[in-house]
């Protein structure tokens, strides 16, 4: 009997240090895999949407996944992504990035991320709420400006346009020809003159610089213009299409006709040729023959008739 107590004894010992042995030795907490962001595209210039792409190994914890964007200043967007695998979206930054169903919050609160530099990560945590993974960093210049005009050739409202005049558009930023139909009308009754399509027309020219040149090749003088240029007219490189802008002139009246030169009216004279001469000559010489025979032979002559 005392046998058998011994051994339970020792069993128990065994157990309890076992147990011991446990309790100092804290279980090792499994690591959060790395995820991996591949758009936007380190180096890239991203404009009003942001492409958005990454890969998480494992179902991530609800609001964990975080789309980071550190520059001048910080901005965390927590996104609505809820399971594992590849997602791919585009966010709008080019007013307001709410309402959009994968952004549950951002911090700061607001309306879009401001346009510079930024380096950006996705963070998240696994369900098991271990330690958040960051995915390799990728560095962007977020430009969501588009192309506005600084001068316009002619001025708006500007008269005595010569009709022949190039009209000039200069941006603030190097424009590339987009989309959509530029219209020129009369501005007095609204009828279309001429109706150029950006992205085709002969008539316009510049694409890629400052400055795009509108040829018009029916203006009338003496007459008001409207040039509309609609929304998406110029792009930047950003892709950032500009806003409908239109302006107003007038063309130059007609010349008023010069006065015609006025001129003495001179007798017509005869050609100073050899010709000329021997003739006036002969008759003169008949006239004076015939004087003197009317003379010496009055009688004669009056008998005779």
């Amino acid at each position: 009997m005392f046998k058998r107590v011994r051994l339970l004894l020792g069993a128990v010992g065994v157990f309890t240090a076992a147990v011991s042995v446990l309790a100092g030795t804290p279980f090792a907490s499994a690591a959060t895999p790395t995820p991996t962001l591949t758009s936007p595209v380190t180096g890239g210039l991203v404009g009003r949407n942001i492409p958005v792409q990454f890969t998480l190994p494992v179902t991530p914890a609800t609001n964990s996944v975080k789309l980071i964007f550190v520059g001048a200043s910080t901005y965390t967007i927590t996104l609505t992504t809820a399971t594992s695998g590849t997602t791919n979206f585009t966010l709008s930054n080019g007013v307001n990035l709410l309402p959009d169903s994968h952004i549950s919050s951002i911090s700061p609160a607001v309306s879009r991320i401001p346009d510079g530099n930024y380096s950006v990560t996705l963070s998240y945590q696994n369900q098991a709420l271990d330690p958040a993974a960051t995915s390799t960093a990728t560095n962007v210049t977020l430009d969501t400006t588009p192309p506005t005009p600084t001068n316009l050739s002619p001025t708006n409202n500007q008269t005595s346009v010569a009709v022949n005049s190039p009209l000039v558009i200069t941006l603030s930023e190097p424009g590339f020809l987009g989309a959509n139909t530029i219209e020129i009308r009369k501005t007095a009754d609204n009828s279309l003159v001429e109706s150029l399509p950006v992205s085709s027309s002969s008539q316009l020219s510049g694409s890629g610089t400052n400055t795009i040149t509108i040829t018009p090749t029916t203006l009338q003088p003496n007459t008001a213009y409207t040039v509309s240029i609609p929304s998406g007219a110029f792009f930047d490189a950003a892709d950032n299409g500009s806003t409908a802008f239109s302006w107003q002139f007038t063309t130059a009246a007609v010349a008023v006709a010069g006065t015609a030169a006025t001129t003495t009216p001179t007798t017509p004279q005869l050609a100073d040729t050899g010709f000329h001469v021997w003739v006036l000559e002969a008759c003169a010489s008949s006239l004076i023959l015939a004087t003197i025979i009317v003379r010496l032979f009055p009688r004669t002559l009056q008998e005779r008739s």
